[in-house]
């Protein structure tokens, strides 16, 4: 049995999906939260047991969030605006903190306006998964690991 646990999101770092890859069953269990084990903060988790030779397709879509893509932008032009503003002449400590944050802030925006779609096809059902674009790696290894047990299941 593999163990992945991943993030959803950049902006919700404590929710996490972990999926449990054995030989018959792929176990997926989305948005636990990493930060208690009281059991009423996962009650809105969905769980999911699909069969692995039940498994149709499997594919990777990209999507993007043109808004949230245009507002990283801006706040991205705006910290370096105000950095350029801070270094022309030096402001008060509100102006320093503006220009320190607008810049990672804008960039994190951005970066999550980018998710990657995990869509498994099962028995005339769909299950979709996001994933945030930093955990790409991940992605692969899962993808990779039940395409070896779908072959694995189909050379029986």
């Amino acid at each position: 049995m593999v163990v992945y646990q991943f993030k959803q999101s950049l902006l919700t770092p404590w929710q996490k999906t972990k999926i449990e890859i054995n030989d018959d069953v792929v176990k997926i269990d989305e948005l636990t939260n990493s930060f208690s084990k009281n059991p009423l903060f996962n009650l809105a988790g969905k769980k999911r047991e699909i069969p692995i030779k039940s498994i149709h397709s499997l594919s990777i879509t990209r999507t993007y969030n043109l808004k949230g893509g245009l507002i990283g932008a801006i706040i991205v032009c705006l910290g370096i605006k105000e950095i350029i503003d801070l270094f022309s002449h030096f402001g008060d400590i509100g102006q320093i903190i503006l220009s320190i944050l607008l810049l990672p802030l804008g960039l994190l925006v951005l970066f999550c306006s980018v998710n990657e779609t995990l869509c498994i096809k099962y028995d005339n059902k769909e299950c979709e998964i996001d994933i945030s674009l930093l955990e790409r790696e991940t992605l692969s290894k899962i993808v990779s690991d039940i395409n070896g047990r779908l072959n694995n299941h189909s050379k029986v």
